[in-house]
């Protein structure tokens, strides 16, 4: 049985610690995570830059929700201000939790790793 509990796509969490310990699998780009997604028997939680190479995570997203459709989702994206506003519009229509880059509120975006990544499967 293959299980990811954090699926980041494009997007790193350089400390394992932050969401407990739990098993998190990192992709550089959108098409290598979907194939992993396609993989899996569960995901509790995906973590996704929304530009990335091969496939952006407002495509990632809906190809996740196919075969997750209740995983929380949490997207993240930097840029001037209308790339941020662009992904914030973007994130409200996929029904995303949204995070800015460089994430300032780390404890913010903590808590919502472990606010997910613990819990039971999300079928």
């Amino acid at each position: 049985m293959l299980t990811t509990t954090l699926l980041c796509a494009g997007f790193f969490i350089p400390a394992a610690k932050w969401a407990g310990g739990t098993d998190i699998s990192e992709f550089a780009n959108g098409y290598d995570a979907c194939n992993h997604v396609n993989q899996l028997e569960y995901l509790h939680l995906l973590v996704t830059d929304l530009v990335m190479p091969k496939m952006r995570g407002d495509e990632l997203i809906p190809k996740v929700r196919e075969r997750f459709p209740k995983v929380p989702i949490v997207l993240v994206s930097g840029g001037n201000d209308d790339a941020l506003k662009s992904a914030k519009d973007i994130a409200y229509q996929l029904s995303v939790r949204f995070y800015e880059k460089p994430i300032t509120n780390i404890s913010g975006f903590i808590e919502t790793i472990r606010n997910f990544a613990p819990k039971q499967r999300v079928l």
